[in-house]
């Protein structure tokens, strides 16, 4: 995703000092796992909103694993 955020010079100049080689790098990795984690938060919600309206229509963690033969 591509997104434009105003980075003042001081926040680049903190990274460095604390020894991140590539800030706007890194900057860009922090942002787009703040990103992945919304969304997977965005899906638990549904999950458990579906919960909620039908508590009957759910199953276990061990049922889960091994549905997906983990």
């Amino acid at each position: 995703m591509n997104i434009n955020i105003p980075i003042e010079p001081k926040y680049i100049d903190v990274l460095r000092s604390n020894g991140v080689t590539n800030p706007i790098e890194h900057l860009q990795h922090v942002i787009d796992e703040y990103i992945e984690d919304m969304e997977l938060a965005k899906i638990a919600d549904k999950a458990y909103l579906e919960y909620l309206e039908n508590p009957n229509n759910t199953i276990t963690l061990e049922e889960l694993k091994r549905e997906l033969n983990l």
